[in-house]
């Protein structure tokens, strides 16, 4: 007989789960075995919809197809519409709607078939390149484990923070792999793995150096960027992993991320004046830089001392105001 078109079952991201050939109309769907095509869903009843027909008078025009609900509590959304029991809507060939869970598409035999779509291929990441990355994280927590650390404790501190930075990346990078197999059917770890490495050094490395131009320099507005960069780069690297798991939705997920940062930077600047009564922390550092690398001009033992008096009337009324909060809890009440 001959195929007038294919109804085909869809699953989640969008491919071709089951099908069956039309070769007769009718259509009937639903859970009915005697149905023909068969669905396993118990949102759908056992005669939900039918496919049929319409044939146009002599010289009015071509032939037509139309979707009919049966009985059904759940009817049918096709169109962005909710049909009902006995609504009836026409089809075109390529047009989607949706039974309880199951989404469904009609292909027409003669109709035009879209152009084929290029393969939209990951970045591939080399094995030596995502070697040398992971090196440069060890590297690094050496360095942070060796300056925040007494002498006698480098490797005992340094095996704890090196193994917590792998496990970390694994973790992270095992749970995206997991998602990006659910939408693409392939894992994708390593370079998920690589993605984060990258992130990880750029926001450790960048926020070193920020520090030691602010230290040099004595530009306070570069040692408060930090914040500002963390919430960038881990905007960059949730973009970056979601294009790993929809290469399609480029567009998209840019402004998802650029929308995800905006999101971050206002919460951390409202966390900030909550706890702090400013948009920025205190600046912080655990190490001192050394003095060779200054090179703002010194200021001369007077100037300092004049200086740190101006600020005692400051600190002084600052030191009788309330605590505000999330330091409120912390301050025990004075015994009278």
């Amino acid at each position: 007989m001959e195929k007038l078109g294919v109804l085909e079952l869809l699953d989640r991201d969008g491919s071709v789960r089951q099908y069956v050939d039309i070769q007769r109309w009718p259509l009937r769907i639903g859970r009915d075995l005697q149905s023909d095509l068969v669905l396993d869903d118990v949102h759908v009843a056992p005669e939900h919809a039918q496919i049929s027909l319409l044939r146009a008078e002599e010289g009015g025009g071509p032939d037509r197809i139309e979707l009919t609900v049966g009985q059904t509590v759940n009817g049918v959304q096709a169109q962005g519409r909710q049909l009902n029991s006995g609504d009836a809507l026409l089809l075109n060939s390529g047009d989607e709607w949706q039974l309880g869970r199951s989404r469904l598409r009609l292909r027409l035999a003669g109709a035009e078939l879209a152009p084929e779509q290029p393969l939209q291929a990951v970045a591939s990441t080399s094995a030596w390149m995502l070697t040398l990355a992971l090196l440069a994280a060890l590297l690094w927590v050496a360095g942070e484990s060796y300056v925040g650390s007494e002498p006698d404790g480098f490797w005992s501190s340094y095996v704890k923070d090196g193994f917590t930075v792998l496990v970390g990346l694994a973790v992270w990078a095992a749970l995206w792999a997991l998602v990006t197999k659910l939408f693409q059917h392939r894992l994708e770890f390593w370079r998920h793995v690589w993605l984060a490495t990258v992130a990880g050094l750029t926001v450790s490395v960048a926020s070193f150096v920020l520090a030691l131009l602010a230290y040099a320099t004595s530009i306070e507005a570069l040692g408060r960027l930090g914040g500002l960069l963390s919430s960038l780069v881990l905007s960059a690297l949730i973009y970056g992993h979601l294009l790993v798991v929809q290469p399609r939705k480029g567009k998209t997920l840019r402004w998802f991320a650029g929308g995800m940062c905006a999101l971050m930077l206002a919460s951390s600047l409202g966390l900030n004046w909550y706890r702090f009564e400013r948009l920025h922390p205190e600046l912080y550092l655990t190490y001192l830089f050394p003095p060779a690398l200054r090179v703002s001009p010194s200021a001369s033992v007077d100037q300092f001392l004049d200086d740190a008096k101006r600020l005692q009337p400051a600190l002084e009324r600052k030191a009788k105001e309330p605590v505000s909060g999330f330091s409120n809890a912390a301050v025990p009440e004075e015994e009278s």
